[in-house]
């Protein structure tokens, strides 16, 4: 009967490792999901930015260049957004370019019927994806240990069970 226990231990065991290695797994699959998810965001909004700015930079409507920045760094994941003209000049800029957490940085041509009228720069960052990584993190960490706990419970409340009953027989 100890050696039944025993060989129970070491099957629950063998799942709570094999418990770890999946909540591992999931936990990196996910974090690779939130940042391709982010990054095709970022191209995204790069891409929108770059499609509506070449008539106010050729207008020379510099507040509404300033103003589709500032919108685009709402975005809890955009650090930084520039417009630059073709010359390299900063038509308008908003954020921070050395934000933490800020990953590369995109570059965007402006071009308006295959003239170049200047580029976007866009800095997204990780710091929501972190987060929320770390809190899943925490969560399935939490979760894995109330399983190594209930299986040391358990354990030893069959190996006392089993004793008490080994003794009432002598």
């Amino acid at each position: 009967a100890l050696y039944s226990i025993h060989l129970q231990g070491e099957k629950l065991d063998s799942l709570l490792g094999q418990s770890h290695q999946f909540v591992e797994q999931l936990k990196m699959d996910r974090a690779r999901s939130e940042q391709e998810s982010n990054a095709l965001k970022a191209n995204q909004l790069g891409a929108f930015l770059a499609g509506i700015s070449p008539g106010a930079i050729a207008s020379f409507e510099f507040a509404s260049l300033q103003e589709h920045a500032n919108q685009a760094i709402e975005d809890p994941d955009i650090s930084y957004v520039a417009i630059l003209g073709k010359d390299g000049n900063t038509l308008a800029e908003a954020g921070d370019r050395n934000a933490p957490q800020a990953v590369d940085e995109l570059t965007i041509p402006i071009e308006y019927e295959g003239m170049m009228l200047g580029e976007l720069v866009l800095v997204p960052n990780n710091t929501r994806i972190e987060a929320a990584i770390a809190s899943s993190q925490e969560q399935a960490d939490t979760q894995l240990r109330q399983l190594d706990a209930y299986k040391e419970s358990a354990v030893a409340t069959a190996t006392r069970n089993l004793s008490i009953g080994l003794g009432l027989c002598l």
